[in-house]
C-alpha cells in the first residue's frame, strides 16, 4: 500500500513539475546573414474565470470553444496552459503579435522537439513551427512574419472548419 501511495505521489509531482516547466517566458533566437530574429512567448496557467467556455459543432463533432473559438491542443478538456503574449523582434525592432493569432492555441510545446524558427531564404521573413497538445488533441501551427513584419498564422484548413 505504501508503494502504491508513493507511486501515485511521484506521478502527481512529476505532472506538476512538467507543467511548471511549461509556464514562464521562452526566448528563441535565429540568425542569418546580417539579420537576427527573436521570438518571446509568455505562457501561464489557464484561468477559467477569465474565459467563456462553451461546446460547439465542427464536422459532426462536439468541440470545446473558448471565447467563441475552437480550442486547439485539448481534446474536449478545459485547457491548463495558454499563451499569454508573443512578441517578434527583427534586427531589434519589436512587433507585438495580436492575441487573435494565438488565442486558440493551448497546451503549447515550446521545447526543441516541437518548436523551431527559421529566417527565410530571402532574409525578410521569420517562420515559426510549433506543435501543442494535451496528449490527445494535438495541432501543428505554422506562424511567421513577412517583409513588413506583420505577423500571420497558417493552420491546417481542417482545423478551422
Amino acid at each position: 500500500m505504501k508503494a502504491l501511495c508513493l507511486t501515485i505521489l511521484l506521478l502527481i509531482a512529476s505532472g506538476a513539475y512538467s507543467q511548471a516547466k511549461k509556464i514562464g517566458t521562452f526566448r528563441f533566437t535565429e540568425k542569418k546573414g546580417n539579420h537576427a530574429a527573436r521570438l518571446v512567448f509568455r505562457t501561464g496557467a489557464f484561468e477559467r474565470s477569465k474565459h467563456k467556455i462553451t461546446y460547439g459543432r465542427r464536422l459532426d463533432l462536439t468541440v470545446l470553444e473558448v471565447d467563441g473559438r475552437m480550442a486547439l491542443g485539448v481534446d474536449g478538456n478545459v485547457p491548463r496552459l495558454e499563451i499569454q503574449s508573443m512578441d517578434f523582434f527583427f534586427d531589434g525592432k519589436k512587433v507585438t503579435v495580436p492575441r487573435k493569432l494565438y488565442a486558440d492555441l493551448y497546451e503549447p510545446n515550446l521545447d526543441k522537439n516541437y518548436f523551431a524558427t527559421k529566417i527565410g531564404d530571402d532574409e525578410s521573413s521569420l517562420l515559426v513551427f510549433m506543435a501543442g497538445s494535451d496528449a490527445a488533441g494535438g495541432y501543428p501551427s505554422d506562424m511567421g512574419a513577412e517583409k513588413r513584419w506583420s505577423p500571420f498564422k497558417i493552420l491546417d484548413a481542417l482545423l478551422r472548419l
